[in-house]
């Protein structure tokens, strides 16, 4: 990883703050973890400041350049997730995952570790716009709703949410993000068994039908719904949708745990999904 950042002082010094919002932003929108080496470079070339490029940033590779700038620089959410899912990473008996689809919205960050906690990213950059629709959303899916809110956006958020929803903050420090907590989350009272059940794959119905020892399962995902709603006790839904989602993800965030420390921050989401070797992503 990178140890020496001296280099990145060259980019506030010759760059207006509006100047190196828009290198930053427009690195993000052109990068892809899986871009190989050459490519990136090619990329930088085009868009770093010729000034900016010295022999410090020559010597390292194109991700690591591209990852220490945009942590450094870039306020956006993955920043803000990699730093959620390093607190969590070596959790027991615990998965997180990334940008779970949730009726009509996506969440940004969802836990399961025998309760389940729902995490809506909104930094700087982004509107609160869809917040009231996530939210409920959110509210019928997961036990406990959590807002990770920029400061400016706190108070806006502070008024708005349902009581039930919790909310944190987070500053920027030397040593990179520190949250803070406004209001502590309690228990949705807006749960829903069929909301729960609209999450769930067909073949997950399958599967949560066959663990309770139904015999009827049926061939179609309505099949399937049908025989949840007739043969599994509402007070279970919950229980066995939490189990559901932690079998979906479990590989993945097992492979995210082992990989950790050799993946680059902004990669972390990407390296989730695709479960690809860091070897073999930064040394193609």
């Amino acid at each position: 990883m990178i140890k020496d950042d001296d280099w990145l002082d060259r980019f506030t010094t010759c760059l207006t703050p509006h100047e190196l919002l828009q290198m930053v932003r427009t690195l993000y929108a052109s990068y892809s973890p899986f871009m190989p080496d050459k490519d990136l470079w090619h990329l930088l070339r085009q868009i770093l400041p010729t000034e900016t490029v010295t022999e410090e940033i020559l010597r390292l590779s194109g991700h690591q350049v591209i990852n220490r700038i945009l942590m450094s620089f870039y306020h956006g959410e993955e920043v803000i997730k990699y730093y959620l899912v390093r607190d969590r990473i070596h959790k027991h008996d615990e998965i997180t995952a990334f940008e779970i689809g949730v009726l009509n919205s996506r969440l940004d960050l969802g836990t399961i570790n025998g309760r389940s906690y729902a995490y809506e990213i909104k930094t700087e950059l982004d509107s609160l716009a869809k917040l009231p629709r996530q939210l409920t959303d959110y509210s019928t899916v997961f036990e406990f709703v959590t807002v990770v809110a920029h400061q400016r956006h706190c108070q806006k958020v502070l008024s708005s949410i349902p009581e039930h929803c919790g909310i944190r903050t987070y500053h920027h420090t030397s040593d990179g993000i520190r949250f803070y907590n406004i209001r502590k989350a309690t228990r949705s009272p807006f749960l829903n068994s069929m909301s729960q059940i609209s999450c769930l794959s067909s073949q997950e119905l399958r599967q949560l039908l066959q663990d309770t020892g139904v015999k009827n399962i049926g061939n179609t995902r309505q099949q399937r719904v049908a025989a949840v709603l007739c043969h599994v006790p509402r007070r279970r839904i919950n229980s066995l949708f939490k189990h559901a989602l932690k079998r979906r993800f479990q590989k993945q965030w097992q492979f995210l745990t082992d990989h950790f420390d050799d993946v680059y921050p902004i990669d972390v989401q990407t390296v989730f999904h695709s479960r690809m070797d860091p070897r073999i992503l930064y040394y193609h």
